[in-house]
């Protein structure tokens, strides 16, 4: 693989037409210009989507070997002991805020429609690690 600085070269795959994932490609094209409507109150979808966000997070650091269980992540969150910018002494607690710190960094950098690119790449390493 051609390397650039000794970091691998990214290529863009090019599926055929008749790939199931040409398909999959063009109908989540078509979802780009849907207009999400509901009658859902905006603060109740704020609220799922961040419990959703949270069990993501804790899904993410499990992979990683994180064993904080869903029962220990809500009682640090009602608890009080919540602060998305105190790094508290708890290691898994404190990877799990990270992911949930990317995540929302990816979102706001998407509104702005900024580019991914290496400083974006970058400053997403640097939450997550932290």
């Amino acid at each position: 693989m051609a390397t650039e600085h000794g970091i691998p070269k990214l290529r863009i795959v090019e599926p055929s037409f008749d790939s199931p994932l040409t398909s999959v490609i063009i109908d989540l094209e078509k979802l780009r210009d849907n207009r999400l409507d509901s009658k859902t109150h905006p603060g109740i979808f704020f609220q799922i989507k961040h419990i959703f966000q949270l069990l993501e997070s804790l899904g993410s650091a499990r992979i990683e070997g994180n064993n904080t269980t869903i029962a220990e992540l809500v009682e640090k969150e009602i608890s009080g002991s919540r602060n998305d910018d105190e790094i508290i002494g708890d290691d898994e607690i404190n990877e799990i805020r990270n992911a949930e710190r990317a995540m929302d960094f990816i979102e706001s950098r998407i509104k702005n429609n900024s580019k991914i690119d290496q400083a974006f790449i970058l400053n997403l390493h640097k939450i997550v690690v932290e």
